[in-house]
């Protein structure tokens, strides 16, 4: 079995920890996790990470992501989304132009908080947990980006299509109660679904029922854009498998790099430490194996 990752379209209805689940029965393998949890309601891009790549979640810790949804006004929900408590609130009457004014305004950073009915934990207990048990608990905001946030249909039946591009920890269940509010309203996300995450689109995504070993991207393609690299001779080579690190003697650079040995075969993926040492990040074991 391959290291590497896959790009899956996550259905609606599935938790993320359900897919990754059933793609350990498929792949045989348990060494399955996943880079960012997507909501159980919500479809779209969910990347699981397959074997060894399991030690490469830091290169995706912090991508941006793209999103297209739905957001209904006039009516609000406990989870923010219509899988909750759903009734009747404020009155809607907002123009189109205000909701485009509105969305632009949210463009840059702004101060969010969390839906309750969320998995963010506060003192070591998921804020679900808290709303299950009806405790009441202090929730902090965070900053968040919001890259773009776009109108993509007319408003009908008081709802409208949209996309958001937003940094990584961005609920957007929270930014459409945000948006309502601030059209003096209220609402709720009616459909969700990430089409995009990092670099990541859903270009070479597989439903799980599609799913098998020719869908894994290999570890190594995950590197394409690192353009520094070292060769090293055999004892370096020995040396990195044995946890040494790398200097200046094999390399002077301030930016991660690929190590190769003198056959072409890649050793590891590096980054510089703060004592200008070179890291091990990564080891492809598929050529290497630690002693």
């Amino acid at each position: 079995m391959m290291n590497g990752i896959v790009l899956v379209d996550k259905k609606p209805g599935m938790t993320s920890h359900d897919v990754v689940n059933q793609a350990r029965k498929i792949l045989k393998t348990k060494r399955i996790g996943h880079t960012g949890t997507l909501d159980p309601f919500a479809s779209g891009l969910l990347i699981l990470l397959v074997n060894d790549a399991t030690k490469l979640a830091f290169l995706f810790n912090g991508l941006d992501k793209e999103y297209q949804g739905t957001i209904l006004f006039g009516k609000k929900s406990d989870t923010f989304d219509l899988t909750g408590n759903i009734e009747d609130a404020l009155f809607f009457s907002s123009s189109e132009k205000d909701i485009d004014d509105k969305m632009s305004s949210f463009v840059g950073k702004y101060m969010q908080y969390p839906p309750i009915y969320s998995a963010k934990k506060i003192a070591g207990k998921k804020l679900y947990q808290y709303a299950r048990e009806n405790k009441d608990i202090e929730i902090a905001p965070s900053e968040v980006t919001i890259k773009s946030f776009k109108r993509l249909s007319p408003i009908i039946d008081n709802k409208v299509d949209f996309m958001a591009s937003v940094s990584s920890g961005t609920y957007i269940r929270s930014l459409a109660v945000d948006l309502a509010e601030k059209l003096g309203t209220s609402g709720l996300l009616q459909s969700l679904r990430r089409v995009k995450i990092g670099n990541y689109t859903l270009d070479k995504v597989v439903l799980l029922d599609e799913l098998n070993e020719n869908s894994i991207i290999q570890d190594r393609d995950l590197f394409k854009e690192i353009s520094e690299s070292v060769v090293l001779d055999d004892y370096e080579v020995k040396l990195v498998l044995n946890g040494v690190k790398l200097d200046e003697r094999q390399i002077k650079t301030d930016k991660p790099f690929l190590a190769y040995d003198k056959k072409g075969k890649l050793v590891g993926y590096f980054e510089v430490s703060e004592s200008k040492e070179y890291k091990l990040k990564y080891l492809f074991k598929d050529n290497y194996e630690n002693n």
